[in-house]
């Protein structure tokens, strides 16, 4: 079953919480359980063959998408990417050492649980790292978008990313929707510009208040 955005939303929905985390968590806020069900549940449908996603963290989301293509029985290719230091988050040095053993202990482990799917963590800044994986061949099938939630940032990472999509490509932007937010201010703005400048350019969108916000689009 192949997924469609605009006519598989409804389907996708749900009220029922994704909570099967195992592995060492400090923070566990990386996705929204409710969030991550819904991207679980488009996953098994879509399976996609090569997944990018920004803002590893602990890692929770490779665990959804691990899990969910693991259970479609679809081998993927994960390229998951995040840099230790972020200058937008106050934690010493040790706390960021501490994250980082935690990240690679519990990526080494969904590896482990998963040996259908390949994980490639990336050390880096994503506006970085991304043009590199592109210029390497690079095309993608998924984009999980959860590391810079800054107007910059995020157009910054869909400009790199918008022209090596496949066809049928699902982009999720974690943590931002079209209603106004007052942690992350800059979301409607940069749906609307999406809306805006790829709307009309062959994607087709959709936009949740449901767990932590997500604005979903496809292309065409």
């Amino acid at each position: 079953m192949s997924f469609s955005l605009s006519k598989d939303w409804e389907k996708i929905q749900t009220d029922q919480p994704f909570n099967t985390f195992p592995g060492q968590w400090k923070y566990k806020w990386g996705i929204h359980p409710i969030n991550a069900q819904m991207m679980y549940n488009a996953l098994v449908m879509h399976k996609p063959i090569c997944i990018v996603e920004t803002g590893t963290f602990e890692g929770h989301g490779v665990y959804v998408m691990a899990k969910a293509l693991s259970d479609a029985h679809t081998q993927c290719t994960i390229h998951t990417i995040d840099f230790d230091g972020d200058p937008l988050t106050k934690e010493d040095d040790a706390s960021w050492k501490e994250l980082r053993d935690i990240r690679n202990s519990n990526l080494q482990r969904i590896q482990n649980l998963f040996p259908l799917i390949t994980i490639h963590f990336h050390d880096g800044d994503s506006r970085e790292v991304l043009p590199n994986l592109i210029q390497q061949g690079l095309k993608w099938d998924f984009f999980f978008q959860d590391s810079m939630h800054f107007l910059e940032g995020i157009v910054k990472e869909w400009e790199i990313m918008k022209e090596a999509a496949n066809t049928n490509a699902v982009v999720v932007f974690d943590d931002i929707s079209l209603s106004e937010n007052l942690k992350h201010p800059d979301a409607p703005i940069f749906c609307n510009h999406f809306i805006t400048s790829d709307f009309e350019n062959q994607w087709c969108y959709r936009s949740t208040d449901t767990g932590h916000r997500q604005f979903w689009a496809q292309k065409k």
